[in-house]
């Protein structure tokens, strides 16, 4: 009886061969990229520092590496993107200054970049920059320095030079709080080091930075049209 049984099931299996294959697994579903544009960054970054009250310190720190992925090219909706400084390049025209800052304050050889973290994009025109114009917004962001990290909204200046090349400048310098970054213990070695009265907690950042191609030299005033 039990053989007889298992002849039916086997015949039933021979019959019936969907029955005895598994169902294909279902395809993955297809990811569709949504960036449209991935371009490099390059350019300056300018920091303000105040000593013995009201005495204005400028430096620049240069663009090490960044990069903006852009899902839409005209109004830079979901956009995303970093920028590091390289801190080694902290300038400021006065060589022992220099030197100084990068080794007591900034920390260089355990911290050798600065970070900005791009989160969101507002307030430029719905319908984008045209090539040739340009527009006012606001990047929301993190910075990181020393390890610790400060939310930013950065007022913004963008100037489209072409299909994939853009200008980003600071409408306003965004003020930093060395404190914010763990600072104080350095702030106060440096002061001494330099014998200064105080060095302010506050710094101003403002920067310059081409994405993508960049732009085209501008042409001489004055420069001849059609030859002439």
């Amino acid at each position: 009886m039990t053989g007889f049984l298992f002849l039916l099931a086997l015949a039933g299996c021979e019959n019936s061969p969907e029955l005895a294959q598994p169902n294909p697994p279902p395809e993955p579903l297809a990811v569709v990229k949504a960036i449209s544009a991935q371009v490099k960054l390059t350019g300056t970054a300018t920091v303000v520092s105040v000593k013995n009250g009201d005495v204005e310190v400028p430096a620049t720190l240069q663009v090490l590496d960044g990069e903006l992925a852009l899902r839409d090219r005209e109004a830079w909706s979901g956009a995303a993107g970093r920028v590091d400084l390289d801190l080694s390049s902290f300038h400021s025209g006065e060589d022992l200054r220099d030197i100084r800052v990068k080794e007591v304050l900034l920390r260089v050889a355990q911290f050798p970049k600065a970070t900005f973290e791009l989160t969101g994009v507002s307030g430029l025109p719905a319908d984008g920059i045209a090539v040739g114009s340009s527009g006012n917004g606001a990047l929301a962001g993190q910075v990181s320095l020393a390890g610790m990290r400060q939310a930013v909204q950065v007022p913004v200046h963008v100037t489209r030079h072409g299909a994939e090349s853009w200008t980003v400048e600071t409408a306003e310098p965004v003020s930093l709080s060395l404190r914010g970054f763990g600072l104080s213990g350095p702030v106060e070695a440096l002061r001494v080091v330099c014998e200064h009265e105080s060095i302010a907690d506050q710094i101003a950042v403002s920067f310059s930075v081409v994405a993508g191609s960049p732009p085209p030299p501008a042409e001489p005033e004055g420069a001849a049209v059609g030859g002439e």
